[in-house]
């Protein structure tokens, strides 16, 4: 086994053990995707998605790092969408699984098992894949982009969700006013998430479950750089990123220093 082989196993681990203690209290340790400011934007990306895939009777849509349904929820409130979720980590499933309404259960399915593995075990095309905070988990993030693609209908739609931005914040007052939110951001979530009796720590082993964040972030130029051969970039969208709606709104808003990204692509 090579170096980058081990290097991928051992992030691999780090992932299944990281997200075997945070699936009760995913959604507490990371509000910065749950809150009203990204919800939004979120919504607004998955009604532009269905406008885009058209009037079918049936959307067959992939959840790749599907987590605790951060994705998968929302387009299961589509009357046409019929969902296949996949994620490493049996207790994030098992905590999406609690929310499923059983009048939509026959709508998904659940899949315990490594995105790369099941896109490479087999041959199930679908009309959307999706991904949301999966992309910074993975050494090789181009190799699962190619293997999704390759399981898109064509004209299927490929939504890459909330990915950490490598970007330099090249203005100073920009960057002052940049830390001084960021600060008060992340004081305010451990006071938050202390009320509640959970303290967050994090150490170097499991910082490297979030392997491309150790690396600064993901280019995004990297990311349309393995798409721009095989289709069109429908949607590329920066933005930031906060515990709390308010200071994701003030960072996007008037401070400009986004450090997330999402894409919609489609396939030729």
């Amino acid at each position: 086994m090579d170096k980058l082989e081990k290097l991928k196993e051992l992030v691999i681990e780090k992932n299944i053990q990281l997200h075997a203690s945070e699936a009760p209290i995913y959604e507490i340790i990371h509000p910065e995707l749950f809150n009203w400011y990204h919800t939004k934007k979120c919504w607004e990306d998955i009604h532009y998605i269905f406008q885009e895939l058209g009037s079918k009777s049936e959307i067959n849509v992939l959840d790749l790092g599907c987590g605790t349904g951060f994705l998968s929820l929302k387009v299961l409130e589509k009357p046409n969408a019929n969902i296949t979720g996949v994620d490493l980590s049996h207790e994030m499933l098992n905590e999406l699984e609690k929310k499923i309404n059983p009048d939509k259960r026959g709508k998904i399915r659940l899949i315990h098992q490594e995105g790369e593995t099941f896109l490479q075990s087999n041959e199930m095309k679908f009309d959307l894949i999706m991904t949301s905070a999966l992309l910074h988990h993975l050494v090789d993030f181009r190799k699962l982009i190619d293997l999704a693609i390759g399981h898109l209908t064509p004209n299927g739609i490929l939504y890459i969700a909330y990915e950490p931005l490598k970007q330099p914040i090249d203005n100073g007052l920009k960057f002052i006013f940049h830390r001084l939110v960021r600060k008060i951001d992340i004081t305010l979530l451990h006071i938050s998430v202390k009320m509640k009796g959970i303290t967050i720590e994090e150490d170097q082993e499991s910082r490297l479950a979030d392997y491309q964040t150790t690396l600064g972030g993901i280019d995004p130029d990297h990311v349309i750089g393995c798409l721009k051969d095989l289709g069109e970039i429908l949607k590329y969208d920066k933005f930031a990123a906060r515990a709390f709606g308010i200071f994701a709104y003030i960072s996007d808003k008037w401070i400009k220093s986004q450090n997330t990204f999402s894409l919609i692509f489609r396939k030729s």
